[in-house]
């Protein structure tokens, strides 16, 4: 849920540290450079995704999380929701902004 609220690969949810998590004006935003792509970015990170993380403390965010622990409760999720369409754990993390360009669409559409 987590990939899917901020558009993160997993390496840099395995990578992210409170240290990541800053106070900015108007909420908290992720500071990180991106492993695949080694950027510094700035993100924001929404109440919700901040709440996934837990209780706020020292060294990574996700301490005991490992790719294998990934696979076998998405494959059940994606099957108990009846999609037989293969999906990925990287396909998660696009749906930050499918979800965007639909609100976006929607608030337009509501504004007319």
């Amino acid at each position: 849920m987590f990939s899917c609220l901020t558009g993160l690969r997993i390496s840099d949810i395995q990578q992210l540290s409170w240290d990541h998590i800053i106070k900015a004006e108007d909420g908290y935003v992720m500071r990180l450079r991106t492993e695949k792509t080694e950027e510094e970015a700035n993100l924001p990170i929404t109440e919700e995704a901040l709440e996934l993380c837990g209780e706020r403390s020292e060294g990574l965010v996700f301490k005991e999380l490992k790719r294998s622990m990934i696979n076998y409760p998405l494959k059940a999720w994606i099957a108990e929701a009846g999609i037989t369409r293969r999906i990925t754990f990287h396909c998660l993390r696009h749906i930050k902004l499918s979800l965007s360009l639909k609100l976006n669409s929607l608030q337009r559409f509501i504004s007319c």
